[in-house]
């Protein structure tokens, strides 16, 4: 029969409800069809709802599998006995920023360099290699440059420029990098800091930041010549959505209606973390 019905999401911090589908055609088919969008990973109810009668259905938002690893930067020049961080980007096939996920680092010439469990490299001895990034079956190459000698730096450069965190505790990495006058990578000695009138966040001694407050702030590499760069790093809360109440009716409640079996699954939105790069302040 044709009756208005109402769909409402028991957390719309996990899945949203749109507008229907082929809403001119609804009193022509059944069942009716609704329009959902995962926010988020987790597991919710929709309920319906018409008249005074409901029923529910499960709602299971499944993480993106990783369709693409980046490692920022492609490739870093260090001394014997210096250390740097790789930052790595994990990407859905839409482009969203996963995070969460289990990634591997390997080096190809433990002779060269070594790669801890947090992608930090240790160079070992003059000479060149590659390190990888592996999560989900995906791989991404950087190359390390390990040169005994070194070289003036005329320009520093952090990368990236911009990072965007969703949560208090986050963390994310900036590479510095330093470039001789041809534009060749040199290897460079950097100290970190952050300019900030309250503290939002914390810097280690690798360019590793933590989310401490919500705000936005500087960050600042300045290599032991002179040179400096730094990146933008903005920190938000995101705050989950208060449960909605299906509505009270005298009839069987949400929890004794039908619970469909087969989870609908929604892609989750874009959450983002590298933006476009801005002026060094």
């Amino acid at each position: 029969i044709d009756r208005p019905v109402t769909f409402t999401s028991l957390d719309t911090s996990i899945v949203r409800v749109s507008a229907l589908l082929g809403a001119a055609a609804q009193a022509t088919i059944a069942p009716r069809v609704v329009q959902l969008i995962g926010v988020r990973t987790g597991r919710t109810k929709l309920v319906a709802s018409s008249g005074a009668k409901t029923d529910t259905a499960v709602v299971v938002v499944d993480p993106a599998p990783v369709a693409t690893v980046r490692l920022i930067p492609d490739s870093i020049a260090l001394n014997p006995g210096d250390s740097a961080r790789f930052g790595v980007l994990l990407l859905s096939a839409a482009g969203d920023t996963l995070t969460g996920r289990t990634v591997t680092w390997a080096a190809g010439n433990s002779l060269v360099s070594s790669v801890s469990a947090s992608g930090t490299v240790l160079a070992v001895a003059a000479g060149r290699t590659f390190v990888t990034a592996t999560s989900e079956g995906v791989v991404d190459t950087a190359w390390v440059n390990v040169v005994a000698t070194g070289t003036s730096i005329v320009r520093t450069d952090v990368s990236p420029k911009t990072l965007h965190l969703v949560a208090l505790g986050a963390k994310a990495q900036l590479v510095a990098q330093g470039y001789a006058g041809d534009s060749s990578l040199v290897p460079g000695h950097y100290s970190w800091t952050v300019r900030q009138a309250l503290p939002l966040l914390s810097v280690d001694s690798l360019g590793g930041v933590t989310a401490l407050a919500v705000g936005s702030a500087w960050v600042i590499a300045t290599e032991k010549g002179g040179t400096a760069d730094s990146a933008q790093v903005t920190i938000e809360q995101l705050t989950p959505a208060v449960p909605v109440a299906p509505p009270r009716t005298s009839g069987r409640s949400p929890t004794q209606g039908t619970v469909r079996r087969q989870p609908v699954v929604a892609r989750a939105l874009p959450v983002g973390v590298a933006g476009t790069p801005r002026t060094q302040p």
